[in-house]
Order: C-alpha cells, then sequence, then structure tokens
C-alpha cells in the first residue's frame, strides 16, 4: 500500500467500520486526467445474518459507505485534483493488503506481483506460507524484512484457471 492510501486508510476506517463492515485495503491509483480511490471492504469474520448464516457485504454496504466516506472526502480533502471513488465487495480474487490477510490464506494459492524484480522474477503463485527454492516465503522472515516488495497479491479462489495453468 502507497503512504496516500495508509493515510487515506487510517482518516477512513473509522467511518466504515461505524457502519458495521471493515475496511480491507485501499488502492490509490493517481492518473493524469484524475485519480481512481478503491475501496475494499468486507463484514467483519463470524457476523451471521438473521439466518444465522455468513453474512455477504452487499450493494447497500457499498452505497452507505460510498456515502458516508465520500461526505468525509469532501470535508477532508486528502485528495488534490478530481478522482474517482469505487466502493467494492473484495471478490472472488480478494486483495491481500497485509500479513493478517496472509495468514487467514496461508494454505491457499495467492498471486503476488512484486514492486521490483527479485532474483530474477517479478511474481510467484503459490500458499502465502510456503517456502520453496523457486517462491519467496512471504510470512516469513523474507517478507517481515521486505514487505515493501509487494507490489499487488490476491488470493486465487481454488478451481480458478490461474491454478491450472490456463489463460482466464
Amino acid at each position: 500500500m502507497t503512504d496516500k492510501a495508509a493515510e487515506i486508510s487510517n482518516l477512513l476506517a473509522p467511518t466504515v467500520e461505524s457502519l458495521g463492515v471493515e475496511l480491507l485495503g485501499i488502492e490509490y491509483l493517481p492518473g493524469s486526467g484524475g485519480a481512481t480511490l478503491r475501496l475494499y471492504i468486507d463484514v467483519p469474520a463470524g457476523e451471521a445474518d438473521q439466518q444465522g448464516e455468513s453474512r455477504l457485504v452487499g450493494i447497500e454496504d457499498c452505497e452507505a459507505v460510498s456515502r458516508e466516506v465520500s461526505a468525509q472526502l469532501d470535508v477532508e480533502d486528502p485528495i488534490s485534483g478530481n478522482y474517482t471513488l469505487e466502493v467494492s465487495s473484495p471478490g472472488i480474487d480478494r486483495p491481500l493488503f497485509n500479513l493478517e490477510h496472509f495468514k487467514r490464506f496461508q494454505s491457499e494459492t495467492a498471486k503476488v506481483t512484486l514492486k521490483l524484480p527479485q532474483e530474477g522474477r517479478s511474481g510467484a503463485d503459490a500458499p502465502p506460507g510456503e517456502r520453496r527454492d523457486d517462491h519467496p516465503d512471504l510470512l516469513g522472515d523474507q517478507h517481515r524484512r521486505h514487505e515493501d516488495l509487494v507490489g499487488h497479491a490476491r488470493h486465487l479462489e481454488p478451481g480458478r484457471a490461474e491454478h491450472r495453468g490456463e489463460q482466464p
């Protein structure tokens, strides 16, 4: 996460949490025609709906967060210039923003893209906690020493084309 994204995340997290959802992370993508600010929200782990089933983020959650966050951004004004605000659930290929996210999916596969190539590689598809000669140990010492090397990371849902080496 960039410094700007971290600053905005710290600003908005209490507002998002007051709406009954958690802020998983933020992508801040500056551009020549205006920036994009993308918020990923989720239901706190273990929260159930009225029927006792796991609750999922709905369009109502995204709308409520968008409305409240937009008002807060207008007042606080942390982004100079034009920007587009997007609020989303994490989706199937859930972004992994921090070490806790990696730990949650450590027995599953993640697609990791590094900010800069390391040892001739720009990324890896491997379980986040697995250490092999051709994959970094994303939960081990390598990740703690070089966590700023990870550009993007996404949990890959089992059975997806990326797992089988096919093109999506």
